[in-house]
Order: C-alpha cells, then structure tokens, then sequence
C-alpha cells in the first residue's frame, strides 16, 4: 500500500481522531455474533465468526457483513430455521448501528436504520413464506431501490447539491417579500 494511504479502516480512523479504543459498539457486536455462531454452529460458526471480525478489521464493515452472510450459508448448508437466522441477524444489525452510536447519531437516524432493516427483514420472511422466491426476489430489489434511491437524495440534500423542500419555501417567500 501507498504510505498515503491507510491499511485498514482502523489506520484512516487516526487521521480522524478516533482511536481503536472509539470502536466499542463494534467490538461488542462482533463478540456477540462470535457467541451466537459458535452457540448455533459449533466449531465452523466460531471459524465463520473470526473470519467476519478479520474482514471488519481488515477491511470495514460492509465487507464483514457480506463475508459473514456467505458464512451463514455455509456453515448452515442444510437449512436453518427463523429463530436461528434471527439470532445470527441481531449482531449483524448491531454491527450497522454501531457507527451510528460511536458517532451519537440522532435517535431519529438509529430508528431509520433500524425500521429500514426490520421491513427488508419482514419483506424477505413473508414474500418466502408466501410468494414465489422468483416474487420475492423482485420485491427485495424493488425495496433496495427504493432504499438506495432514498440513500442518495439525503446525501444530495447533506453535500448542499440540492436544496430540500424547506430551503425551497424559504426561497420562494424571500422572493414574494422583495417583489412586493
């Protein structure tokens, strides 16, 4: 790597004034996910569960999740039942919030994410249980569209791109007040 350029997520958080010490809610979200694959698992949930806290080290965690997502299906190749999958999903989940927290993100923006990762939840268990896999998998795409479309306007909104709803009102009766 380039010695401008951090190894690990961990390395680029210094240039921000984190320290490793700043990274809790995520430590203890990959514990838990550890407990809870060695406890449904057994030996390859534990080897699934070091694999997932290498990548998130390594390299952040998105990649951690999408590691230990194949991991679930590997370890659990046979099938799995609700209750599992529900167990392994809520350090997942932590996992999500954890930068939320450690960055004491607004309650409002917590529940979003968590409201946004409870309905794809619920979307998938009914539309499985109910529709064709074919169906279902069209809805969970028509959902993430609808999700990252929704991702990319409040981050066009945030970067001042493009003004929202209320900056445009106040705009338009600034200009009512100097016409007048």
């Amino acid at each position: 790597m380039s010695r401008f350029l951090p190894e690990s997520h961990l390395e680029a958080s210094s240039l921000l004034g984190e320290g490793t010490m700043d990274y809790w809610p995520e430590a203890l979200a990959l514990t838990a996910l550890l407990i809870v694959f060695g406890l449904t698992a057994g030996p390859a949930g534990v080897l699934v569960g070091l694999l997932t806290a290498g990548v998130w080290y390594a390299l952040g965690t998105p990649y951690a999740f999408a590691v230990g997502h194949v991991g679930i299906v590997v370890a659990f190749s046979d099938g799995l039942d609700p209750l599992t999958l529900a167990l392994l999903e809520v350090p997942f989940v932590a996992l999500l919030v954890g930068p939320l927290v450690r960055h004491h993100a607004r309650v409002r923006a917590i529940g979003v994410a968590l409201t946004v990762v409870l309905a794809g939840s619920a979307l998938v268990w009914v539309g499985t249980s109910q529709l064709s896999l074919s169906v279902t998998a069209l809805l969970v795409l028509g959902f993430l569209m609808i999700v990252s479309y929704g991702i990319h306007r409040l981050e066009l909104v945030r970067l001042g791109l493009v003004r929202d709803d209320r900056d445009r009102a106040a705009s338009e009766t600034a200009t009512e007040g100097r016409t007048q």
